[in-house]
């Protein structure tokens, strides 16, 4: 199962070439703001796969958990979709 409703998942595209990303670790809570992905490691991933951008609305946070993360000024998160809880990969993208 993955994190994002079917509709987050829409618009999903595939990436060219290989890209570094962030592994994290998806923490489930109570509700969408008591969630959490935390980040566990940097990974490759392989060209083909397929990712979605990150709705805003959930929020990425440091390996303690406890600091969250936001993408650099003009960019975005996008997140892998055919991945299953608790892991899952964050690429920034411009």
């Amino acid at each position: 199962m993955h994190f994002l409703t079917a509709d987050e998942s829409r618009g999903a595209r595939t990436i060219a070439c290989p890209w570094t990303a962030v592994k994290v670790r998806f923490e489930r809570g109570a509700s969408i703001a008591k969630s959490k992905l935390v980040i566990e490691g940097i990974m490759i991933l392989a060209g083909r796969t397929l990712v979605v951008d990150l709705p805003e609305r959930w929020r990425v946070y440091d390996a303690e958990g406890k600091k969250a993360v936001k993408p650099s000024k003009g960019r975005k998160f996008v997140v892998t979709v055919e991945t299953l809880d608790p892991y899952h990969a964050i690429a920034e993208v411009g």
